[in-house]
C-alpha cells in the first residue's frame, strides 16, 4: 500500500501521535500532553487550572468527611440520617470508616455488623442499596442498644 493511502487511513492517529511526541519533547512551548481520559493537548495553564480544581474538590470532600466523622462522634449527626441522605461527598467513602466514626462501635463490632449483613469492609457507601442500609441500621439497633443515640 502506498504511503499516501496509509496516511489517509490513519492520518488522524499519525498526526495525534506526532503531536504527542512534539508536546512531550518540547514542553517549553507551553503544550503538555494531558494524562486525562480524552488525552488531549492543553496549554500548561489549562492543565494547572484543571489540576487545581481537582485538588480543591478533593480537599473539600476530605474536609467534609472529617467534619462528618466529628459530628458522628459528638452526637450532632446520626448514622441513620447520614446513610439516608445519599450525599455524593460520602458516596466513595468506605462503609467501615463511616461505622468506625460512631463512638460505641469499635473495629470488632463493625466487623461483626458487616459480616452479619453480608457486606465487605471495603464496600463503598454508594454500593450499598437502601434496603441493605436500612437492614444494617436495624441490626445495629438490635444488637448494640448502647449505641442507639449515635445510630439514630
Amino acid at each position: 500500500m502506498p504511503a499516501r493511502e496509509r496516511m489517509g487511513q490513519h492520518g488522524a492517529g499519525v498526526l495525534l501521535s506526532a503531536l504527542r511526541r512534539l508536546a512531550l519533547e518540547h514542553p517549553a512551548d507551553g503544550l503538555r500532553w494531558s494524562p486525562g481520559r480524552r488525552g488531549e493537548l492543553m496549554t500548561t495553564a489549562e492543565l494547572e487550572t484543571r489540576r487545581r480544581a481537582a485538588l480543591d474538590l478533593g480537599n473539600s470532600i476530605r474536609t467534609y468527611r472529617a467534619d462528618l466523622k466529628l459530628d458522628l462522634a459528638t452526637g450532632h449527626a446520626t448514622l441513620a440520617e447520614t446513610l439516608a441522605g445519599n450525599d455524593p461527598r460520602i458516596a466513595t467513602m468506605r462503609i467501615r470508616d463511616l461505622l468506625l466514626a460512631v463512638p460505641a462501635l469499635g473495629a470488632t463490632k463493625v466487623r461483626r455488623a458487616l459480616a452479619a449483613n453480608d457486606m465487605q469492609p471495603r464496600t463503598r457507601v454508594e454500593n450499598v442499596s437502601t434496603r441493605r442500609r436500612e437492614a444494617l441500621i436495624v441490626w445495629l439497633r438490635e444488637h448494640h442498644p448502647a449505641a442507639w443515640e449515635s445510630i439514630g
